[in-house]
């Protein structure tokens, strides 16, 4: 990456007229972006970063890694966000930990859905191990989509809070103002916080 760099910043000072205070100006700006640009991919969630998945809530996936599954949320109780590879049955992961054996091919749809491939490893009953190999949609998996349950159990710590409506947190600060809790200038920056967020 540091040759590519180096030839951008010297095509962009080919283009510009010579002297030093330009040349440092340019480059001192071109750094900037270039840093501020790494710095916003590398906070930016979901990811997929060497072989460990960074998840919206933090909550990570990595190899090694046990995932404790739930119950399908979908029609006869398949799962909705875990779609398997062949013809596996779909309900076989009802309250099943898999141990994560590899991760690969993250990627985003054009709906904004994050998915990643995973394989993985359970202890049949029969004391066989079972290798399954599914595609999940891990942050409808997690948090639920709807109003339905996680169909992937991971520690309350991740678990997002559910947002209060707008209008709920309105109604909320209508009351207080009306109670004298706070002023109406106060009402007035907190409602406005709320409609720009």
């Amino acid at each position: 990456m540091i040759p590519f760099v180096s030839k951008s910043i010297m095509t962009i000072f080919r283009c510009y007229p010579k002297g030093p205070f330009l040349n440092n100006a340019l480059l001192i700006c071109f750094l900037l972006f270039l840093v501020s640009s790494i710095s916003i991919q590398a906070q930016t969630l979901p990811r997929f970063d060497g072989d460990t998945l960074y998840t919206a809530s933090g909550f990570k996936i990595f190899k090694g890694q046990l995932l404790h599954f739930t119950e399908g949320t979908g029609k006869n109780g398949h799962f909705r966000f875990v779609k398997f590879k062949g013809s596996d049955n779909p309900k076989k992961l009802t309250n099943r930990t898999i141990e994560v054996r590899k991760i690969s091919d993250y990627y985003i749809s054009g709906l904004d859905n994050a998915y990643i491939r995973i394989k993985g490893a359970y202890t049949k009953k029969n004391g066989s191990i079972k290798i399954v190999r599914f595609k999940m949609l891990f942050e409808k998996a997690i948090q639920g989509f709807m109003g339905s349950t996680p169909e992937l159990k991971i520690p309350d710590e991740f678990i997002k809070a559910p947002k209060p409506s707008v209008i709920n947190e309105i109604t909320r600060l209508h009351q207080l103002l009306e109670s004298g809790a706070i002023t109406q200038q106060e009402f007035d920056l907190l409602k406005k916080k709320l409609i720009t967020e």
